[in-house]
């Protein structure tokens, strides 16, 4: 970059990238950088040594010079015109200061509202989130923490849960383990287990006590080796009554590996005697025949729109009428079944009147064909 004259007549050169017009280097006589360590801030003229980075830069540029911090972060993060106007419309007339304690309990409650309800720690770079915490706090040069920090007090916050479980399980007696193997939308293999006791004063707890990549194959031998090297990790290899899997071949022989006492999951025998009973009951035709018609109307929108005014057509309320989406079943989903023939007679009559009133549409078997 060209050098440049300052108010002093010192020729100077700005530093490159965001910060060039809040910080420069002094040159001498013969156009050279005076001191190549040295860099000045030309709002105030402090020197900073310098030496590639920018971190003390913007330190003393966002607690110094916050409103010239703030053109820094708005050109930076190029805040939509929605945003803009959100903040135009808001914006306070005082920046009221914002303490170091509640800065502090900020960053801890993003931190849990990030890790308890799932959210990506990218979050904290959204420029509409801090526009309201910047309304919220009624300062205007407030900055969120950064992802690493997020990360590092969520890490902070996983070590006191850890220690507090580990706390809690040395006065137990008798712990329950309740366990089971899952895939990511990433194709990795994870295993999460539960423990459940009573404590001392009788009071029924479970803790999440691992979500754990398992890159094995789920052999009977494995699976038995993990649980065991986990009990040992939590020192609880004593204390375990019973451990509760479905009822897979290989949970059941890699339970029956251990010494532990295996369960079968309830919910897991009542959806297998469920399936038995259907099969039993020779209900797979006319269950093909309603996951088709409830298909008809979820691969096309406009069949929709006609079942809805349908449905409206056939209420007895004048009022507008909530439309209840038909739910197709899936095989993974223990419940859908029934989900899919309960809200297929909820809305019977608007299915009968769509068939009426659009009778070249379907072509399979009618509502009124299967009563």
């Amino acid at each position: 970059m060209a050098a440049a004259t300052n108010e002093s007549n010192v020729s100077v050169k700005h530093l490159t990238g965001k910060l060039s017009k809040h910080f420069v280097f002094k040159l001498n006589a013969d156009g050279k950088v005076d001191e190549g360590d040295k860099i000045y801030c030309v709002h105030c003229n402090k020197q900073f040594a310098f030496r590639g980075s920018n971190t003390s830069l913007t330190y003393h540029l966002q607690h110094k010079h916050p409103l010239k911090y703030q053109q820094v972060v708005d050109s930076e993060r190029k805040m939509t015109p929605q945003i803009k106007s959100i903040t135009n419309l808001f914006t306070c007339q005082s920046n009221k200061p914002v303490s170091e304690k509640v800065s502090a309990d900020l960053k801890v409650a993003i931190a849990h509202w990030i890790a308890s309800s799932g959210r990506p720690t990218a979050i904290v770079e959204d420029a509409g989130l801090e526009a309201v915490l910047r309304i919220a706090l009624q300062n205007q040069t407030y900055t969120l923490p950064s992802r690493r920090t997020i990360d590092t007090v969520i890490g902070e916050m996983y070590n006191e849960k850890l220690s507090e479980n580990k706390k809690a399980l040395e006065c137990i007696h008798s712990i329950a383990l309740t366990t089971d193997f899952w895939t990511s939308t990433n194709n990795e293999s994870y295993c999460g287990i539960t423990g459940h006791w009573i404590d001392s004063e009788w009071k029924l707890t479970s803790v999440a006590l691992a979500c754990i990549n398992v890159e094995e194959r789920h052999t009977a031998d494995n699976v038995a080796s993990f649980y065991e090297e986990f009990a040992a990790t939590w020192n609880i290899a004593e204390e375990i009554s019973c451990i509760v899997t479905d009822s897979a071949q290989n949970m059941v022989a890699a339970i029956g590996r251990t010494d532990y006492r295996h369960i079968p999951c309830i919910a897991h025998c009542l959806q297998l005697s469920i399936l038995a009973g259907l099969k039993a009951a020779d209900s797979s035709p006319i269950l093909a025949k309603c996951r088709h018609l409830v298909g008809h109307f979820k691969r096309s929108s406009r069949n929709t729109s006609e079942l809805k005014a349908s449905q409206a057509s056939t209420s007895n309320r004048s009022d507008d009428v909530k439309f209840h989406k038909l739910q197709q079943d899936v095989a993974t989903r223990w419940n859908n079944t029934y989900l899919m023939l309960a809200r297929l007679l909820e809305v019977k009559d608007a299915i009968k009147q769509y068939h009426i009133d659009h009778p070249e549409n379907y072509t399979g078997d009618k509502l009124r064909e299967l009563d």
